[in-house]
């Protein structure tokens, strides 16, 4: 049996199809050949969805073509898991899962953030600095003193009973009542 998509002149002859092709597909044994084919036909009548929302991911280090082979793996994933009965149009369905395989793959295969050459230098010229002389090791004369300093300006308050900006606001007002 085959099944030919109903190309008429308006968006709804392809959302009736659609809807139709989801009822007949959820009434078929899964894997015969006549659910393969259905299976096929959704997925090309929304490859235009596929390449629409793919396209609003190119210009970021992928592709294009790349774009839309996962995205299509999004479709086919949502056909696979539509549930018609629930009463929701399959693009509403299918828009995040497309949207999120899409995302994924920026994720898994290229980088999130491009990170600019001014910074990139940046890093190099701390590399290349801090490299060539190791860290200076503290005086026991600047461990007395920050010891000295801790115990000076302990809180007397339980820091877990204190809200979260608190204790920076505690330990300012302690300094300053310590000078006069």
């Amino acid at each position: 049996m085959t099944y030919e998509l109903n190309t008429g002149t308006g968006y709804g002859h392809d959302r009736t199809a659609a809807r139709d092709f989801f009822n007949r597909l959820a009434t078929i044994e899964q894997g015969s050949t006549e659910w393969m084919a259905i299976r096929e036909k959704l997925v090309e009548m929304h490859l235009p969805l596929v390449e629409h929302l793919a396209r609003r991911f190119r210009n970021r280090g992928e592709p294009l073509d790349d774009l839309v082979q996962v995205a299509t793996i999004g479709l086919i994933k949502s056909v696979d898991r539509f549930d018609p009965e629930r009463g929701v149009e399959f693009s509403t369905y299918a828009t995040p899962t497309i949207v999120g395989e899409i995302k994924r793959h920026f994720r898994d295969k290229g980088w999130a953030v491009r990170v600019p050459r001014r910074l990139q230098e940046l890093r190099l010229t701390l590399t290349s600095a801090t490299a060539s002389r190791p860290p200076p090791a503290p005086s026991r004369q600047s461990e007395k003193r920050l010891s000295r300093q801790r115990q000076r300006f302990r809180p007397t308050v339980a820091p877990a009973c204190l809200p979260p900006r608190a204790h920076g606001l505690l330990w300012l007002r302690r300094s300053r009542d310590n000078r006069g």
